[in-house]
């Protein structure tokens, strides 16, 4: 199975800092955020990853490079504009093959064990659901026997974590778009599996954030 990493953000609530550093790169205990999740991704056996990039392309790919110091093989997807979760994901299909494929997002502070992701999925998609952190209290999806539902009366949110298969984004749209809008139809359709973890998850979306994980 293959992984991507979304790292095409502009970053534009980190300030001054995402105006000269992409968030995939912003240093935690002296070393980028998103080495931490190549480095995860290798101990789960996940050898292809792809990442999409845009503002600062170039300052990720000459500190990753082909992956080798991080145990995989990196492929880019380039956007010329940012694309959304759902767009980025269009674009880097070809590089993603027609099997389940893992999503993560760089900007996620997480110990998920991503070996604890199913290795067999007949649904369409799995999510990996959190509690809700202060900036998004209204949560995104149910969950209800292990089904991710859309309508609840507690809600969680989604954690940036997922498997998708390639089929889900068979549907023609505009090409900027968010993952939101690919999974609230299957959702609808009871086709997409969750969990809710419960352990460490931060989004990291603000200066003051980041200074709390590195205190």
């Amino acid at each position: 199975m293959k992984a991507m990493i979304l790292a095409a953000g502009l970053g534009t609530r980190m300030k001054k800092i995402g105006e000269e550093t992409p968030k995939a790169l912003l240093l935690i205990n002296n070393r980028p955020l998103i080495v931490y999740h190549l480095e995860n991704l290798a101990k789960a056996g996940y050898k292809e990853v792809v990442i999409n990039v845009c503002a600062h392309a170039d300052k990720i790919k000459k500190t990753l490079k082909e992956g080798r110091e991080f145990g995989v093989h990196i492929h880019y997807s380039t956007e010329t504009k940012p694309l959304g979760t759902g767009g980025g994901i269009v674009k880097a299909l070809p590089l993603l093959g027609n099997q389940h494929f893992l999503v993560i997002s760089a900007d996620i502070w997480t110990d998920y064990p991503l070996n604890q992701l199913p290795a067999y999925l007949p649904n369409p998609a799995h999510l990996v659901l959190v509690d809700n952190p202060p900036d998004h209290k209204q949560g995104d999806f149910g969950l209800e026997d292990g089904i991710v539902i859309a309508s609840s009366d507690k809600k969680l949110t989604y954690g940036g974590i997922g498997l998708f298969h390639p089929k889900l984004f068979n549907q023609p749209r505009s090409n900027i778009f968010s993952i939101i809008d690919i999974l609230n139809p299957a959702i609808s359709k009871r086709q997409v599996t969750g969990e809710h973890y419960q352990g460490k998850w931060i989004n990291i979306n603000t200066p003051e954030i980041l200074k709390q994980i590195e205190s």
